[in-house]
């Protein structure tokens, strides 16, 4: 939010910049307009890089819960369904392990040949709710 606050405010400054220099006039009684292209192009810039920025970052909050749910997924395919997912709260795909902790308690008490139990069984606590088992 800071990013986004700092990028308005500094674009606003450099817009009445442009727009006062804009109003002035140059040399031979022609509209001196480099301000009003500064203020446009540091617009144009500013908003790039928050842009920018908050995807990188948005990206960023997606990695480890993936990368927990495709370990999960190997384990459940090599046979071991002993487990549960845990993820922290506010994490995103909090939705999706449930539905994976869901799949596990089914496969724990449906199960089928060959495959194994454990007990390292770990709480998921979600949003609003009470903590999947």
């Amino acid at each position: 939010m800071a990013p986004l606050v700092a990028t308005v405010a500094t674009s606003t400054w450099f817009v009445l910049e442009g727009l006062s220099l804009f109003r002035t006039v140059g040399r031979g009684g022609a509209v001196n307009d480099s301000g009003l292209l500064l203020a446009a192009a540091a617009l144009l810039c500013s908003l790039l890089l928050v842009v920018t920025v908050e995807v990188l970052r948005e990206a960023g909050r997606y990695r480890a819960p993936e990368q927990t749910l495709r370990l999960a997924m190997q384990r459940i395919r090599a046979g071991d369904v002993g487990f549960r997912v845990g993820l922290r709260r506010g994490d995103p795909l909090t939705g999706l392990a449930r539905e994976c902790n869901e799949l596990l308690e089914w496969l724990n008490v449906n199960r089928p040949p060959g495959v194994r139990g454990g007990g390292d069984i770990v709480e998921v606590a979600v949003d609003d709710e009470e903590p999947v088992r």
